[in-house]
């Protein structure tokens, strides 16, 4: 069982030339009862908790996307895709934090049996999860190229491990919760891209 000083020193000991996310070197910054997580190759802060009484390690993720400001029909729009992707994602939920009422993302561990692979999974399915948000909110204009980034980043951490284009898109379908079709053309997509300067995702 990895105890909490363990789980840190994984965050801390990186390096920025990997494409694994829990191999990076990470910034911890301790705020109130967990800590904040920042890395110059994820463009978004992560928080991470220690739940003593659940067992739990749970890694939230601020979109900043304000619920509470929106108008009566935007809002519900936006609830209604929150809770389908809830149905269609594994291990990956959406919820409603703060004032604002922002969309968090949030994925827990069980702390007695967390390993560093199951750590750097759960981070990859995280990130995978706000891509699909982005794209069913139509939000890609305000995320492109923070998403694109970090989803080609996945893409090759995948290659690296010796996964083919079928196996990936097979994890997009079955982890992360993409339909095939669409898993299909952001593989295809991301690795053509990523010859081309990333030029071509969102046409």
């Amino acid at each position: 069982m990895a105890n909490e000083t363990e789980i840190l020193q994984w965050l801390r000991q990186g390096n920025e030339s990997t494409q694994r996310l829990i191999d990076l070197k990470w910034k911890i910054t301790k705020a109130g009862g967990g800590y904040f997580l920042e890395s110059e190759k994820v463009p978004f802060t992560l928080q991470l908790g220690f739940l003593g009484e659940e067992q739990l390690l749970e890694i939230k993720l601020d979109t900043n996307i304000e619920t509470a400001t929106m108008e009566s029909r935007d809002r519900l729009g936006t609830y209604r895709a929150l809770l389908i992707l809830n149905s269609q994602i594994k291990k990956v939920k959406f919820m409603l934090e703060g004032l604002g009422e922002n969309v968090v993302a949030r994925a827990d561990i069980d702390l007695p049996t967390v390993t560093k692979d199951e750590l750097d999974n759960s981070l990859s399915l995280l990130l995978s999860s706000l891509y699909l948000m982005v794209r069913v909110l139509h939000l890609e204009e305000e995320f492109n190229q923070q998403i694109v980034e970090r989803m080609l980043m996945l893409v090759k951490e995948l290659q690296a491990k010796g996964k083919n284009e079928k196996e990936i898109v097979d994890y997009l379908v079955h982890d992360v919760g993409f339909k095939d079709e669409e898993a299909r053309k952001i593989v295809s997509e991301l690795v053509h891209d990523d010859m081309r300067g990333n030029e071509r995702l969102y046409g």
